[in-house]
Parts: structure tokens; sequence; C-alpha cells
């Protein structure tokens, strides 16, 4: 059992390994990784694992936990808006009681007599310190209850110490006051934390983009009467009305009437698709002119949209192993900070300087460590890398994909319906015997496929009426082979040269055209005997050769792994330039080609249709897999292109170098701020305002270095 839960107070890097330890102490879970960029955790555990019990361990934390395991049809939660909404009034309040501090100091230090009186600085710093504060003090005291640091831990240190000093100063009179620091540390902190949440909220658009595709309501027929619901009191095998130019709410099949269906944010074609009766429609899709009655096949979680939701989700939650460094980084950060930050303090005052002059260096080496910046370097590049590849129609499991993806040195390519069109038509119909026509044959044929999902059954079942198709018992579809199946009293067989070769029977040599598929059928029994073929086209893909060069531009190879003829294997690689191939391969030789291909040092990437390649995609070191978002497609492969368009191979590719190439900048430049940052505020280089400042902007640079891949 996985759950993705939205974790609603999650202020910082550090907080991320305490979330995790405390999860997995909770009794079943065997996994937790929490992710600060998306704020959800992903927790996998056994059966007997509830929400509830997670969410007692964050909500004692101080955390609100909210369920995302369903996808529901709410475009965004409110409660992820209002947050949002009170930093920005509180980012305004700092900076509109910080600024006449700041200018203040330039004031004193021109001796000007228009300085701000002391009691004034104290009433100015006293409602930044406790009013747009008040966030930073919750949260560094609940960590403190719960006995580790976090961020605000070393800000709350920091400014609450040049504010006490200072509010020391005004009751003795002093004309040593450092207000501004705290004010000012306070307002950068705020505004690097604003723009981080809008990042956030931005990068996670993709998600929120495909969420209002889907209806919050559904017109359903109950009791004779038309009603209007919500989606979460449909059921399978209710019967939904879809008005002319409605979204269709529900993933189902069409009962009554017929339509254009506009399938273009699954399948990307932008050319609607008609669909009559018996035909399956996508939740999330747009109605044409016609109106339908569509039965429930799937809702919720089972639905196409959701599962592609849910997997992108969680692809985002995931991290590569660099992150996990990163983490324990992060968790021993903020003590070491800590250290360092007493240790100057202490130094200072060792060689001689006065108890406000150690005070300052110490105070900015709490500011200006703060690990937003290393905390963001890797999660938000993820969601935003991922977010992208979403918006294309690019549907990745996990994040470790995208590292192997930047590896690969070779692509084996399906044929049918991956390098093809998969669009066959029967161009010719032989009849071996005179008892049968070949109008016969073809309704035999046509009926054994209707039980099929391989494209090569969608020409036959279309050849015949669905009234014309006759009842098939014992139906079998032996992969890389054929069909089987009984028609009354005789058994049949439908399938490749290969299959009726295995089945003992004389195939004749026929003569075909290089992109020709013949199919024969046969009938079984004590006498086996072979009763006709069918000859079947198909094309290349438009933009095939295209991606063929693109990717052996990118110094990656490519393979033609096919289950078709010899012939037809060859006529396509010369066509495409391909110089290798490999023909009338079944499954398992697929399997064994994969291995040996990698046992020559070749890191693989397989592209198929989802269905007949299923084994080979989860052989493979990255599976892709062909269609709109078919169940075999989804599970069986690590990447799914919901679009039939080959060009998204380069581009995922092409995409994981620029996100991993982000990911390090992000990490090198945090690492690098950081180290400098303390060295330069230790030895007094640096003020409290000025490392303020400089926090607040290297989360914003990190920020804006990440949001680049949103047009890569």
């Amino acid at each position: 059992m996985t759950f993705l839960i939205k974790v609603d107070g999650v202020k910082c890097a550090s907080c991320v390994a305490p979330i995790e330890q405390a999860l997995l102490q909770v009794p079943g879970v065997e996994m937790a990784n929490m992710n600060f960029a998306t704020e959800t955790a992903t927790v996998t555990g056994g059966k007997g694992l509830i929400f509830e019990d997670l969410k007692i361990v964050l909500e004692a934390m101080g955390y609100h936990a909210q369920d995302f395991t369903e996808i529901r049809s709410i475009p965004e939660d409110e409660r992820n808006l209002k947050p949002e909404a009170k930093l920005q009034v509180d980012m305004f309040v700092a900076f509109g009681f910080a600024i006449p501090l700041f200018f203040n100091m330039f004031l004193e230090m021109m001796e000007s007599p228009y300085v701000i009186p002391g009691v004034f600085q104290l009433v100015f710093a006293s409602i930044v310190q406790f009013w747009p504060g008040h966030r930073l003090y919750t949260s560094a005291i609940r960590a403190a209850k719960k006995g580790y640091a976090n961020m605000d831990t070393l800000v709350v240190i920091g400014t609450t110490a040049a504010y006490t000093f200072s509010l020391f100063g005004v009751i003795v009179d002093s004309q040593e006051l450092y207000f501004e620091a705290s004010a000012v540390v306070i307002a950068f902190v705020l505004l690097g934390r604003y723009w981080e949440t809008k990042a956030k909220h931005t990068a996670r658009e993709a998600i929120r983009s495909l969420m209002e595709q889907i209806p919050e309501t559904a017109w359903v027929k109950r009791k004779g009467q038309v009603i209007e619901v919500f989606l979460s009191q449909l059921k399978v095998g209710d019967v939904v009305i879809v008005k002319a130019w409605d979204r269709i709410p529900v993933d189902g099949k069409i009962i009554q009437g017929q339509s254009e269906i506009n399938e273009a944010m699954i399948t990307g074609e932008a050319r609607p698709v008609f669909k009559k009766e018996s035909g399956k429609v996508i939740g999330g899709t747009l109605n044409g002119s016609g109106t339908l009655e569509v039965k429930v096949t799937a809702i919720g979680t089972e639905s196409t949209l959701s599962k592609m939701i849910k997997l992108v989700e969680q692809a985002q939650s995931s991290r590569p192993p660099i992150q996990q460094l990163v983490d324990k980084v992060a968790s021993i950060f903020v003590p070491f900070v800590i250290g360092v930050s007493l240790l100057t303090f202490l130094l200072w005052l060792a060689l001689g300087f006065e108890f406000e002059q150690s005070l300052i260096p110490a105070i900015a080496v709490l500011v200006i460590a703060c690990p937003c910046a290393l905390g963001l370097a890797t999660p938000l590049a993820v969601v935003v890398g991922i977010g992208s590849l979403a918006k294309r129609g690019v549907v990745i499991k996990d994040l470790r994909v995208m590292e192997v993806l930047t590896k690969l040195n070779m692509v084996v390519f399906d044929k049918t319906g991956t390098l093809t069109r998969g669009e066959f038509k029967i161009t010719k119909t032989t009849s071996f015997i005179k008892k049968k026509t070949e109008d016969e044959l073809t309704k035999i044929a046509a009926s054994l496929q209707q039980g099929s999902e391989h494209l090569l059954a969608i020409p036959f079942v279309k050849k015949v009426k669905h009234s014309d198709l006759l009842k098939v018992t014992g139906f079998k579809s032996l992969p890389g082979k054929g069909v089987e199946g009984k028609i009354g009293r005789t058994s049949y067989a439908l399938g490749s040269k290969g299959y009726m070769k295995s089945l003992k029977l004389k195939v004749p040599t026929l003569r075909i055209k290089g992109t020709e598929t013949i199919i024969f059928l046969a009938k079984l029994g004590a006498k086996p005997e072979l009763l006709g073929c069918y000859y079947l086209e198909d094309t290349p893909r438009a933009m095939a050769e295209k991606v063929i060069r693109k990717l052996e531009s990118q110094h990656i190879s490519t393979y033609l792994l096919t289950g078709d003829i010899n012939a037809n294997a060859q006529e396509l690689a010369k066509k495409l330039n391909m110089t290798n191939y490999k023909a009338e391969a079944s499954p398992a030789v697929k399997l064994s080609t994969l291995e040996n291909l990698r046992k020559e040092g070749y890191i693989l990437g397989m592209v198929g249709d989802g269905v007949n390649d299923a084994p080979a995609l989860a052989t493979a070191d990255v599976g892709f897999a062909m269609g709109s978002g078919t169940d075999v497609a989804l599970e069986a492969a690590p990447i799914t292109l919901m679009r039939t368009n080959l060009e998204l191979i380069p581009i995922s590719i092409k995409l994981s170098h620029k996100v991993l190439t982000v990911i390090k900048q992000n990490l090198f430049w945090a690492f690098i701020f950081n180290i400098f940052g303390i060295g330069l505020a230790a030895f007094g280089l640096l003020s409290p305002m000025i490392a303020g400042a400089a926090m607040a902007f290297s989360s914003v640079a990190v920020v804006l270095n990440s949001l680049r891949l949103r047009k890569a």
C-alpha cells in the first residue's frame, strides 16, 4: 500500500529528515520519502497500514496532513492558496516597518539629526519581530519540542539576539542599536519564502492543468430520471449522459449515440476521433456535437487521467541518489551552524572585542547559513522537469529513470504501432479451400479477433458488422503468435506463419511486398487444415526517420526488434536507415536479445506498444510504452508516452540531461554560497542585513534556475 500525503507546514530542507524518521517509526511503514518542493510525503507499507496512523504522527509534529492518494477533481485545494496570501501580507508588513529602520542606519552613519528615536525603533522592530516573525517562532518552537532544529531556528536565534541586545540598549539609553538587523533579516527571509511558495505552485502547474480537465459533476440516469451528481457519487456500471461540447466526466463505453471526441489532452492528436456504440471514451476529453450515453467502466483512481496524475505526483515526490546526500547534510547542517556561530562569538570575545562587536558576526553566521537554497536545489528542478514532460504527454514513474535516460546508448524499437502507424488495412484475402468463401472466412477471423487487444485485430473487426460476429468460447491470446478460439464445435487458430508451422501445418510460400504482413487462418482438431490468409499493410510513422537521426546525433544507437517476418523488417530498416534489426522475434527471443545487448555494454531503452511488448519493456533499463495510457502500458514501462509521437523519446532524453545539469548547478552554487558565506560572516565581513538579503536571493536564484526548465 502506498500513500501520497500532502504535508502543510514544511518550512525547510532540515525538516525533511525528522518527518521521514517519524513516519518510519509507524508500525507497517517500509519506506518514507518527504519532498520539500512538493510538500508531499510518499509512504509505502503493508496492507494493514492506514492513513490515520500516519496523520496522527504528522499532526503531533505540528503539520497538517491530507491524503492525496486518491486524486480528486478539485483543481487546487483552497488551503494551498491561503498560506501564500497570508505570507504575502506578512512580507509586506515586515518590509513596511523594516525599510524605515534600514534607512535610519544610514542616517546614524551620517550623524544626521533626523534619526528615528530608539523608542520608535523598538516599536517598529517589535511589530516585525512578533507579527510577521511569529511564523518563524512557531516553527522553531515546534521543532525544538520534537528535539531537532530547522532553518527557522537559525533565524529566530539570530534575530532574537539582535533584538534583545537592542532592547537592552534602549533601556540603558545606549546608542548601539541593531533593530534594523533583526527586522530586515525577517523581511528578507519572508521574501525568499514567498518566492519559494510561488515557485512550488508554478512547478505543479502541469498537474493542476490536468486535474482541471475533469468536470466536478456528471448527469446520470437514476430510476428513469436524469440527475446531476458529484463524481464521488458515481459507481461502475452507471450510465451518464454527455451533452454536446461537454467534457466527458469518466472513463466508459458508449452504449448509445455517436460523436467526434477531442482526445488531444491524452493523445496529442489535434484531429477529433469519431466514436460510436462500443467505442471507449476517456474522462477529461472533450465531446463534440453529438449527445452520448456512456456506461461507466472506471472511476476515481482507476481512471486513465487519475492514473496519469498519480504517476506524475509520485515521480515528483521521488528523489535521485544525489538527493539522499543532500538530505543527510541538511539534517546536521543547522546544529553545525549553531556551533559555528557560538564559536565565532567566543573567538571574537577571546580576541578582545566587546560583547556587541562579537555578537554581530555570530548573528550573521546564523542568518547567511539558512539551507533554503540547498533544500530547493534538487526537488524543485525535479518538479519542474517532470511537470514539463507531463505537459508534453510523457509520464515518468520514478525520478531514477531520468538519471538512466542520460546514460542510454541504445534504443530498441518494436515495429508495429511504434515505428509504423499500426493502422493496418486488409488489402487482400485468399481462401485455400472451396467450401468457404472469402467473406465466410473473414467472419470467422473477425470473430476470433474481437477478444484481442492487438493492433492487427482492428482491421478484422472493422471488416465485419458487429451484429454478424460469431460467439467465441475458449478464447486464448498467444503473444507473438496469434489467437485461438472455438466457434460452435470447431476450434480455429489465427496467426503468423511461424505459429502455423508450430501447429504442424504446411504453409505455402507466398509473394508479398516488403511492407505487407500475412496472417493465416486454420481449423484445428484431429486433422488441422489451413483455410486461408490475409494480407495486411502498414506504413512507417511520418517522423520515424527523423527520430532515428536525432537519436544517432545524440550518440545513441538504434535497433529494430520485431515479431514480423524478415522481409518486412528488412524493408523498414532500409527505409529508416537502421543497420541493426532482428525479425520473427517472439517475446522470449526479444528478452534474450535485450540481455545479449546488455552484455555487450549497452544501456538500453525499449520502445513498444505496451501490450505484447510488456516483458521487454519491463526488462530494458528504460521502457517507453507507446499508446494512450492502457493499463498494461502504465504498469509495464517506467515511461509512458501518452501521445503517439516518437519525437517525445529524444525530447525526454534531452530534458533529462537538462534536469540533472540544473540540479548539479543548483547544488554547486548552494554549497559554495554556504561555505563562503559562513566564512565571510565569521570574519565580520558581512552584516546580518546583507547576510539576510544574500540568503533570500540565493533561494530566488535556485528558483529561477529551476524554472528555466519550463521552457526547455
